[in-house]
């Protein structure tokens, strides 16, 4: 099996649910470990957004190996989307509903756990920095160019595995990360 493969699969079953000890907790911040060192990706952030974006499911119907693409999607879809020795991150579709309640009193709304994880399957993709033998580069991708949990990241990359309906796999070359921004409106004073 591929590495790419390999921790796709390792990402899936340590989804909200696949934790065998049942802790909902991440490790570090957002699901770095604290050991966690960051790639070295140079000219990965990008200043402005690439033309062309599609949502994560317009190229998951569509793309076929080898494509090059611009994907948009939000940071997430398990308690921790980023490997932390390798440049692996999860993404989903920007309209899939969730993320669970970011503003409220869900510890790791990034997770989307209040959806089916069959539907979080359809609307996920990894994207991953490889090297020049295709290899993921070493370290997390975690904070390289404002990589965070909900941050929206346009990713111009190739296409290096699809299967319709469970897995999009893109080598990026660049992105665009907008922050997470939070919609909720503080509470008002009491008279």
């Amino acid at each position: 099996m591929c590495l790419c493969g390999l921790a796709a699969t390792t990402m899936l079953l340590t989804s909200c649910g696949g934790n065998p000890s049942g802790d909902r907790k991440p490790s570090g911040r957002g699901g770095q470990g604290a050991n966690a060192t960051q790639a070295k990706a140079p000219n990965f952030a990008l200043s402005a957004v690439p033309a062309g974006a599609k949502d994560v499911a317009d190229i998951k119907t569509s793309a076929k190996r080898g494509d090059e693409v611009v994907m948009r999607g939000i940071v997430g879809g398990r308690p921790k989307p980023f490997l932390d020795e390798v440049a692996v991150v999860t993404v989903v579709d920007v309209n899939f509903v969730g993320p669970c309640d970011p503003d409220g009193h869900c510890s790791i709304p990034w997770d989307y756990c209040c959806s089916d994880k069959t539907a979080i399957t359809a609307a996920m993709a990894t994207v991953q920095v490889v090297d020049t033998d295709g290899k993921p580069l070493p370290g997390t991708l975690r904070g390289v160019g404002g990589l965070e949990p909900l941050a929206t990241v346009t990713v111009r990359g190739t296409v290096a595995d699809v299967e319709r309906g469970k897995r999009l796999v893109i080598n990026a070359a660049a992105a665009h990360v907008q922050p997470y921004k939070p919609t909720k409106v503080p509470d008002a004073p009491s008279r």
